[in-house]
């Protein structure tokens, strides 16, 4: 395979990856109770990490653009998840309500369960492998 089939075969398993995790989270999450959209997900992992932040930073973090992340913090806040702080008029800080914070408690197994699925009949130095690589990747669109 020559490396432009090599980079699209490539993207279109990163793709399959992907969507497959998505579909997994999205399913176990509605069968724990939670009905919550991985990019709601994202969101809150970003402040799970990295705790109160503006919405640029997040936006920044998750790879997501303004209209976006504005959309998805309504949606969160409307569900008291979260909490915005206007600094100003063009920027919000954003910080984890006390069910937020809770809710990491109980979907981070969730979450790692599926992961630790998807990555069951892989050796640790495949997965680190696998990670390197990724990581790499994610990095060069910066």
């Amino acid at each position: 395979m020559d490396q432009q089939g090599r980079g699209a075969s490539i993207l279109f398993w990163l793709h399959q990856a992907y969507f497959g995790l998505r579909q997994d989270m999205a399913r176990g999450f509605k069968e724990a109770g939670y009905p919550l959209s991985t990019e709601q997900w994202s969101i809150l992992a970003d402040l799970w990490q990295f705790g109160r932040s503006n919405q640029s930073e997040i936006a920044k973090r998750t790879g997501r653009d303004a209209p976006a992340i504005t959309r998805l913090l309504s949606g969160l806040e409307e569900e008291g998840l979260l909490e915005r702080e206007p600094v100003d008029r063009r920027t919000n800080n954003v910080e984890l309500t006390k069910r937020g914070k809770e809710l990491h408690r109980l979907l981070a197994p969730i979450f790692q369960q599926i992961v630790d699925q998807r990555l069951a009949e892989f050796s640790d130095e495949e997965t680190q492998n696998a990670y390197k690589i990724l990581r790499s990747i994610a990095q060069g669109r910066n």
